[in-house]
């Protein structure tokens, strides 16, 4: 059991203090975490969405009860998804109620962070999309040597724990990544996305002059946040082996692993041969997905008619190793 409590507030009693996108950020992020976008399209986190409006604001005793519930009850993971204003202090950051004042600024970070590390949800996974969000995790309190994040637990935030971070005529831009990268772009050739995964992706599309992503995360495993249709599937990836006895052999092609429909003479070609053609197949899709490529020609069909020979790729062999050690 998977649940998500996704944040976005707009309005705020300090009517100057209003935000534009933040609403519409949490709808996208209900919107990619609510089921996976594999074949199945099944079930993925529980999600509840509390959200501003002029007329229903999201206030501190509110939204402090919606994270208590969050974190309270046992599940295989929970995901706190937070867009609004935010803020620091001498004493750390705070996410920011539409009812916030100078005597309380807010939800402190160190009080989120207690009630996830004394939460018995076994996975945690924490994304901000708000000024000073890179703060929460920090040491401010001096406790040198201590874990503040314990085994389980992710957090990924939109800037630094000293930088604003901006919107955009969409929404954040923060979330704008995370989305792209929930949608697919972030997935691996299985279609897993990881919420290292997400940072990644995060951090190669906001350059170093733009605010800077943060993660955090004591971990002791990679969990898939979302699945899509990948380029490839597991049975497929076992496949590298009966290809490839290691992973820096190269496979011998030859004129009968092409179809016997291509123009090249019976003579040429040799004696049909229906399991080489088979294994064709496969090794095209492999090719597709980025785990082999030809030696010393441009494509599969050339290497195949002039006797030439393919190989893994750096990717190929990464994933070679996996089935080699039973991780697939």
């Amino acid at each position: 059991m998977k649940r998500a409590l996704i944040v976005g507030i707009n309005d705020y009693e300090n009517e100057h203090s209003h935000l534009q996108g933040c609403v519409e950020d949490a709808k996208r992020m209900m919107g990619v975490l609510h089921r996976h976008d594999d074949c199945t399209k099944r079930l993925n986190y529980e999600c509840e969405l509390l959200v501003s409006s002029k007329e229903n604001l999201v206030r501190r005793d509110e939204l402090h009860g919606k994270l208590q519930k969050l974190f309270k009850s046992p599940c295989d993971s929970a995901l706190l998804y937070f867009s609004g204003h935010g803020s620091r202090d001498l004493y750390g950051g705070y996410l920011i109620a539409s009812d916030y004042s100078k005597e309380h600024p807010g939800i402190a970070f160190h009080d989120i962070l207690d009630l996830v590390n004394q939460s018995p949800v076994r996975e945690i996974t924490i994304i901000l999309d708000c000024c000073y969000s890179g703060s929460m995790g920090d040491d401010v309190h001096g406790m040198k040597g201590m874990a503040l994040l314990r085994s389980g637990v992710s957090i990924l935030s939109a800037c630094s724990g000293d930088e604003f971070a901006k919107e955009d005529g969409t929404g954040g831009v923060f979330t704008s990544t995370v989305v792209s990268a929930l949608k697919g772009q972030a997935a691996d050739v299985m279609g897993n996305i990881t919420i290292a995964g997400i940072y990644a992706h995060a951090d190669k599309l906001l350059t170093s002059w733009e605010q800077r992503p943060m993660f955090k995360a004591n971990i002791d495993q990679l969990h898939t946040i979302r699945w899509v249709d990948g380029k490839t599937d597991d049975v497929k990836i076992r496949r590298l082996m009966h290809f490839f006895p290691d992973p820096e052999a190269e496979l011998q092609l030859d004129p009968s692993y092409e179809k016997h429909k291509c123009e090249v003479k019976e003579a040429e070609r040799g004696v049909h041969h229906e399991e080489h053609e088979k294994e064709m197949r496969e090794l095209s899709l492999l090719r597709a997905a980025g785990l082999l490529q030809p030696v010393s020609h441009e494509s599969l069909y050339d290497a195949c008619i002039q006797y030439g020979k393919c190989r893994l790729t750096p990717t190929g062999k990464f994933y070679w190793r996996m089935v080699k050690k039973g991780k697939i």
